[in-house]
């Protein structure tokens, strides 16, 4: 990967909460260590702000360890794509084989399945 920081690329094992981040303009990399190293690219928030999380130990206890804000909004927000895929799936316009029809058909099921869970957030 052409200019991705060094850190993202190593298999570097962190303890278990701690991560490392780099900043190059205003793309700030974050690595994060859960069960296994998360990493995030991300414009959205700085990497030096954390907030406290619980997770579940091997074991069945729980730990509060510090996590960056940028892997929480991921996971947050990472819903959302799932469930258009799960639509999209389900509920797909067409189908062809010229690329520029299935061009046009992902954008229609795009528009289509974005109306509908705006007016399911709007009920």
């Amino acid at each position: 990967m052409k200019g991705c920081p060094d850190m993202l690329k190593t298999n570097d094992k962190l303890q278990h909460g701690e991560f490392m981040f780099s900043v190059k303009g205003p793309i700030s990399s974050v690595k994060w260590q859960d069960i296994e190293a998360v990493r995030v690219l991300s414009t959205a928030t700085s990497p030096k702000n954390t907030s406290s999380v619980t997770l579940k130990n091997k074991d069945g206890t729980k730990s509060t360890v510090s996590c960056p804000n940028a892997i929480q909004m991921y996971n947050a927000l990472m819903g959302g794509v799932d469930l258009f895929d799960q639509l999209r799936e389900r509920y797909a316009v067409g189908m062809s084989l010229k690329w520029w029809h299935l061009i046009f058909y992902l954008l229609l099921d795009l528009s289509i399945i974005n109306s509908f869970i705006m007016m399911k957030m709007v009920k």
